[in-house]
């Protein structure tokens, strides 16, 4: 996908594009202090670098940061967990909290 494609798509988000050439293959998404991490390419794209200084950011600011994983994505919940986030609500989109960072 395009850059300017993937950024308006995002319209209202802070969008941390990550590229391979002058096409997007990952980003981070924020807004408020929610964050999300989206992968668009295989591989290892979203360098612990990058999410230390997104999550970092937001906790600076916020003094939290939250996100959500579908229930249907195990991987997804072991890797928020995997950074600390622990599990705030429960349902079809489960929602987590970070208030210090750790293991980034």
């Amino acid at each position: 996908m395009p850059l300017q494609d993937f950024i308006r798509a995002f319209d209202g988000w802070d969008v941390l594009p990550v590229l391979s050439g002058a096409e997007v293959v990952a980003a981070v998404l924020m807004r408020g202090d929610e964050i999300h991490a989206a992968s668009l390419a295989p591989g290892k794209w979203i360098t612990r670098k990058l999410i230390r200084e997104s999550v970092g950011q937001l906790l600076e600011k916020h003094g939290k940061c939250t996100t959500t994983v579908a229930k249907n994505n195990p991987a997804g919940d072991a890797f928020v967990r995997r950074l600390g986030f622990t599990k705030t609500a429960d349902g079809e989109v489960m929602r987590y909290e970070l208030r210090k960072a750790r293991h980034v």
